[in-house]
């Protein structure tokens, strides 16, 4: 009997210990993903600040593993690793019980119509487990292009200007983050 107990306590011991040193290997991986972004406040235009950590050659690639494990949303074919395409890092706000970042991810071949760039909102546990996303700013080709400025995590604006038949429609879609996931607010 003593035996049985003494195996069981060993049996639990190991499987917290495992499991605490698990737990605190994906927070050290996130950290570690996460001091690849730069602290931002608000109010925030993300194109000017990542057109800016370029301008001072601060900017980083993205490399395939961080993408896929902290970035990638499931069954996304388009965003893929191979010539014309590029990733890099961009801001990182800290709040109570999430993380907000924005990134940057660009296809960028020969032919300007198929050329696609978004600037990336996301929101994420503070252990690193991607809560939602939303393209923010970029362009797809010669059709759509967007621009977002943050003022808080209650009022981010979002202008899309489509370009169809020589005629240009622009309107403005607000959002706010609400318990970590980014929600529209009814235009």
């Amino acid at each position: 009997m003593v035996q049985y107990l003494r195996k069981s306590i060993f049996v639990i011991c190991c499987t917290l210990t495992f499991g605490n040193c698990s737990g605190q290997t994906n927070s050290k991986n996130f950290d570690l993903f996460l001091s690849n972004f730069e602290n931002f406040d608000f109010p925030l235009n993300p194109t000017e600040f990542i057109v800016d950590r370029e301008a001072k050659l601060q900017s980083k690639t993205i490399l395939k593993k961080d993408y896929d494990e902290y970035l990638r949303i499931d069954n996304d074919t388009f965003w893929i690793f191979k010539d014309y395409y590029e990733y890099g890092y961009g801001g990182k706000k800290k709040f109570d019980n999430y993380w907000i970042l924005f990134y940057s991810r660009n296809f960028v071949p020969d032919d300007v119509n198929l050329q696609k760039s978004e600037i990336v909102l996301c929101t994420f546990t503070l252990d690193g487990r991607l809560i939602s996303s939303l393209p923010i700013a970029g362009g797809y080709g010669d059709s759509l292009t967007f621009s977002s400025v943050i003022n808080s995590v209650n009022d981010i604006n979002v202008k899309y200007t489509l370009y169809q038949n020589d005629k240009e429609k622009t309107y403005t879609k607000q959002y706010f983050v609400g318990d970590g996931y980014i929600l529209k607010i009814r235009n």
